[in-house]
């Protein structure tokens, strides 16, 4: 039994992907599903990648269990977690900062198996859709040069920081923070679709970038992930810049390709990550 209940979306017209809960006489599951798994791969997901980063999570406590999986990336099936996703307020709250920093601390802390399938960094993502928008744009060509400058200018300055990779979400947003009701120690992060290996504090990056009024508790965050001090401001800034560059292009991309969901996306809105 197919249902849309509990924040469940059913299929859009022109979206890459839809979830959908699943009642079964075997247990209660979520759904994934793309019609068109191109579409993703276009806007820079790995879904091989992410589901085998998931399961690593998974043994961790951070992540639901993925049950099941098509080869060819159309749909895979995940255990459902009933619970309660974050709000802003709580994400900004000290109390929340603090069970976020204890929660990537967990996540830092699994080792990567030498073997791992990790997927495209955020580097790699930037570029492949900087790239995309050129081919179907080339007069605006010089202008994503300059973009992709400006983001390799930053990415050198994370670079500089030296720290070892880890394992990173990379999509982290209050709605894919999640209290299960059956796990009082939570939370448990979802949709892992961007998931890669990166630097530490790109996590962090990707929440700003998302949520700037988290900045308010980010040295507890830090502090509660063990990296207090271990990050200049020049270098701070720079992850949430490449994240808001990663939003445009995906933003510019998915209105170039006259997909439905880039409905009321103003290109003004992200001007300020170009430069």
């Amino acid at each position: 039994r197919l249902g849309a209940g509990g924040g469940v979306s059913p299929p859009r017209p022109g979206v890459a992907a839809s979830v959908w809960r699943v009642d079964t006489s075997a247990g209660e599951f979520l759904l994934k599903y793309r019609p068109d798994a191109a579409i993703e791969r276009e806007l820079g997901a790995d879904v091989r990648a992410g589901l085998a980063l998931q399961r690593i999570a998974h043994d961790a406590g951070l992540a639901p269990a993925v049950v099941a999986e098509d080869a060819a990336g159309r749909f895979d099936l995940h255990e459902f977690r009933a619970g309660n996703v974050w709000t802003r307020s709580q994400l900004c709250s000290a109390q929340g900062a603090r069970r976020l920093g204890t929660a990537l601390r967990r996540l830092q802390a699994v080792p990567v198996p030498p073997a791992l399938h990790a997927g495209p960094t955020l580097a790699e993502r930037v570029a492949r859709l900087a790239r995309q928008a050129a081919q179907l744009r080339p007069g605006h060509a010089g202008e994503l040069e300059c973009l992709l400058a400006a983001n390799e200018r930053d990415l050198q300055l994370v670079r500089s920081a030296g720290r070892p990779g880890v394992i990173v979400h990379s999509d982290l947003h209050p709605g894919n923070l999640l209290d299960p009701v059956s796990v009082a120690a939570g939370p448990v992060l979802l949709d892992w679709d961007y998931a890669h290996v990166g630097d530490p504090l790109e996590d962090l990056a990707a929440l700003l970038a998302r949520v700037p009024a988290v900045a308010g508790s980010l040295d507890m965050a830090l502090q509660a992930m063990g990296r207090a001090g271990r990050g200049q401001p020049a270098d701070l800034d720079a992850g949430p810049r490449t994240y808001r560059r990663l939003t445009y292009l995906w933003l510019r991309l998915w209105r170039q390709r006259r997909r439905a969901g880039a409905r009321g996306f103003r290109s003004a809105d992200y001007r300020a990550c170009i430069n």
